[in-house]
């Protein structure tokens, strides 16, 4: 058993310890990186546990961006350093933009959500 787990178990025996929300997010971190579909590495961070954190712990204080995030990515991307992390439920789709800049076509890629917001990566 990980010390995160025996963390968790600690704090469902002694009320107080940490909040549902956090014993939640321990879980969640550690059922993703032993489920079937995590790596052989039990310690790798995959894809899976990020959405599983992302999932439990979003748009809570639990799970935020790094306060010394670079300003200009964090303008360009459209969120806050040191705000929570939301996961947006829908979909996005990255897909070719062609532009015309000083009068010749460019073609740059952007990611489009189904609620009309838009992207240039």
């Amino acid at each position: 058993m990980t010390q995160l787990e025996q963390l968790a178990r600690e704090a469902e025996r002694k009320p107080g310890l940490l909040d549902d929300h956090q014993i939640e997010l321990i879980d969640a971190y550690v059922s993703a990186l032993t489920s079937e579909w995590a790596y052989d590495d039990e310690d790798r961070v995959t894809p899976l546990t990020i959405r599983r954190l992302l999932e439990v712990g979003g748009g809570t204080p639990l799970v935020t961006w790094s306060p010394r995030l670079d300003e200009e990515l964090a303008r360009r991307f459209g969120f806050e350093p040191g705000a929570p992390v939301v996961l947006f439920p829908g979909v996005a789709e990255i897909v070719p933009a062609i532009e015309e800049r000083a009068g010749r076509l460019h073609l740059d890629f952007e990611a489009r959500w189904p609620d009309g917001r838009v992207l240039p990566l």
